[in-house]
């Protein structure tokens, strides 16, 4: 045989062993959409996907950067990747004025060759500003406390805890943010000449914007 042609069939078949060797690549895919609490679509938001990995037989407590983009007009996304050593995925999602999010999701949700359709919910946010003042002072054993009823404990926003303020020099403001498009309950106790008196009521929360409340007493 022609020792051209012997060197060439010699290394047609290492091409053909060495590419038969490679390990095929294995992908998740994640598609959806960002909605709001109404069920609205959320566009130009954006999601970032990181991993947790198993490094030397021990899990990695820290999240890999994956990829990030932004949802289309019609609040979609489409991840496509590649698996590698995880056991966790984290979503996490932001977006001007809402309350950031983040999702994780076990490695069981994926199977290789479909794509996992989910959809993630994002919520507005407002501000609510409470102007309390002793408009009518009587003594130094006035009291003031204030609570709020349903605020929101998965974000870092308002709470229940209760505010109290004694005396008659009383004039300042509570601020802080929570889900807005709802109601804010919330109840107060004045005590003036040892008499009590006990008050509740409610205002809703616009989005973008501060809410006041104004009590005097």
């Amino acid at each position: 045989m022609n020792l051209r042609i012997l060197t060439f069939i010699l290394l047609a078949a290492v091409a053909v062993g060495s590419t038969s060797c490679k390990k095929k690549s294995i992908r998740y895919a994640l598609a959806g959409k960002v909605l709001d609490n109404s069920g609205n679509t959320v566009g130009n938001a954006e999601i970032v996907l990181s991993e947790q990995k198993v490094s030397s037989g021990s899990l990695n407590t820290n999240y890999s950067f994956i990829d990030g983009l932004t949802t289309t007009s019609n609040g979609e996304f489409l991840f496509d990747f590649e698996r590698a050593n995880a056991l966790r995925y984290k979503v996490e999602l932001d977006k001007e004025g809402f309350f950031s999010r983040d999702i994780e999701m076990n490695v069981d949700r994926f199977t290789p060759g479909e794509t996992v359709c989910q959809n993630f919910t994002i919520y507005p946010k407002g501000t609510i500003k409470v102007v309390i003042k002793n408009a009518f002072p009587i003594d130094e054993f006035d009291h003031f406390s204030y609570r709020n009823r349903n605020a929101h404990f998965d974000c870092y926003c308002c709470d229940n805890d209760e505010s109290s303020f004694p005396g008659m020099d009383v004039d300042t403001a509570l601020v802080c943010d929570l889900y807005a498009e709802s109601w804010i309950h919330y109840e107060y106790e004045i005590e003036k000449y040892g008499a009590f008196i006990f008050n509740h009521d409610s205002a809703y929360v616009t989005p973008g914007d501060t809410t006041f409340i104004l009590i005097n007493y």
